[in-house]
């Protein structure tokens, strides 16, 4: 629709097998004048693939429906069904408002995989999927759906639903059947400091879920105390996660945060919660008096290592409630008195904690983890004793669901009643299953919490 036009703008359709859009060409709908933008819609029963910049570096590969400056109307959505998606070396995929009308979504259904990988070579565009409010636009941003079996986000590509002006910012809804992996990706629903507005929920669904190498999922607002929209309370700017099976941080960060307003909550359902490094799961308010989000972490176990921390912080308003509803926690080097120390001293200490203070206290729970023993003592210098060694044993299920402590060696029986039983002569000990560990080979990690049959609780890892 052109400046001068009275109208709704037409829809892009394409349907094929395979698409490809490189070197900085675009599929584009868009509105200057008084009407709607189209649509972008594609359906490709393999594969579809946006890849690059132009040659003079001045233009991602792109699909786009855009309200322009001068626009009145609402913008279109972005819907792209295939096999496999991948958006790569700064290609975008993007609904936006600079004008009077809401932004449209992007809405991907992809049956086997979605990769978003990279930026262009000089760095100006980033791959990603955005739905944005700009700095002039008046109206509300659009979501940022995607339904798929294995999602990949990687090299600094991003996932944004974000307002830099007028209006809320998007829900950002992920599903990912088998598993979702961020490596240096980020997941935003976003308020920035120029905006009137508030965040929108950032919701993922996976089977497995990786952070690594300072991945970030988060809710933000920017907005200063000075700001006269305060309609943003704990139910605003949410992040809610369900994992199937285990759900992994490695030097990432799981957040909700505010300059001035309440916090949103974090609410994380898994089979089982790992840590690892510098990673925290934090609701942050920097200033004003309201409070931080609650954080509330449901798993089999929760295992934190490092320097990893779980805080709920309120500067000037009440810390936000921790609850651990698991039967088993283990932070490593963990110190009860971090429930009440300055959460900006808990950086960089080398130890676990979990803060949730403010000019009011939040309520911490955790589990009675009394009966486990969790703390690292120092092993004899003699640790490996031939005759006694057992290598890489590890947690087998029996065939009716109940669990099993299982340990191949020789021997076992005693030699005629009323004696002990025979050690394990190092020659006889039979590996497991695909188990060749020997000394000096890295010793696996544990996975999680097992019960034996005796009712004690060993951290160790499936031998499946």
């Amino acid at each position: 629709v052109e400046e001068t036009g009275n109208g709704a703008g037409g829809d892009i359709e394409i349907t094929t097998g395979v698409l490809e859009v490189r070197g900085g060409a675009q599929l584009a709908a868009s509105t200057l004048g008084q009407g709607n933008a189209g649509s972008v819609i594609i359906s490709a029963t393999d594969r579809v693939a946006f890849a690059g910049t132009s040659a003079d570096g001045q233009f991602s590969s792109a699909a786009s429906s855009q309200v322009e400056e001068t626009g009145n109307g609402a913008g279109g959505d972005i819907e792209i069904t295939t096999g496999v998606l991948e958006v790569r070396g700064g290609a975008q995929l993007a609904a936006s408002t600079l004008g009077q009308g809401n932004a449209g979504s992007v809405i991907i259904s992809a049956a086997d995989r979605v990769t978003f990988a990279g930026t262009s070579a000089d760095g100006q565009f980033v791959s990603g999927s955005f739905s944005t409010i700009e700095e002039t636009g008046v109206g509300a941003g659009g979501d940022i759906e995607i339904t798929t079996g294995v999602l990949e986000v990687r090299g600094g590509a991003r996932l944004t639903a974000s307002t830099l002006g007028q209006g809320n910012a998007g829900d950002v809804i992920i599903t990912a059947r088998d598993s979702a992996e961020l490596v240096t990706g980020f997941v935003l629903s976003a308020v920035d400091d120029t905006a009137i507005g508030i965040r929108g929920d950032v919701t993922v669904r996976a089977g497995d879920l990786t952070l690594s190498n300072d991945s970030l999922i988060s809710t933000q607002d920017d907005r200063p105390s000075s700001e006269s929209n305060t309609a943003a309370g704990s139910d605003i700017g949410r992040l809610r996660i369900i994992v199937e099976d285990l759900l992994v941080l490695e030097d990432s960060d799981i957040t909700t945060e505010a300059n001035a307003f309440a916090g949103g909550d974090i609410t994380i359902r898994a089979g089982d919660i790992q840590l690892v490094g510098d990673s925290d799961i934090q609701t942050f308010v920097q200033g004003g008096s309201q409070g931080g989000g609650d954080i509330t972490l449901t798993a089999d176990s929760i295992i934190a290592f490092d320097d990893s921390d779980i805080l709920a912080f309120a500067a000037d308003g009440q810390g936000g409630d921790i609850t651990l509803n698991t039967p088993a926690f283990f932070g490593e080097n963990f110190d009860p008195a971090s429930l009440d120390a300055a959460p900006l001293t808990l950086d960089d200490n080398d130890r676990v904690d979990i803060n949730a203070t403010g000019a009011v206290a939040g309520v911490v729970t955790t589990p009675d983890v009394s009966f486990i023993q969790n703390s690292l003592a120092d092993l004899p210098e003699n640790i490996l004793i031939p005759d006694d060694l057992i290598a890489n044993s590890c947690i087998a299920r029996n065939e009716d669901g109940s669990s099993s402590f299982v340990i191949t060696g020789g021997g076992g029986l005693p030699e005629q009643p009323g004696t002990t039983t025979t050690q394990y002569p190092t020659g006889d000990v039979q590996p497991l299953p695909n188990a060749d560990w020997q000394p000096g080979d890295p010793i696996t990690e544990p996975q999680g919490l097992y019960q034996l049959p005796n009712g004690e609780l060993v951290l160790s890892h499936s031998c499946q």
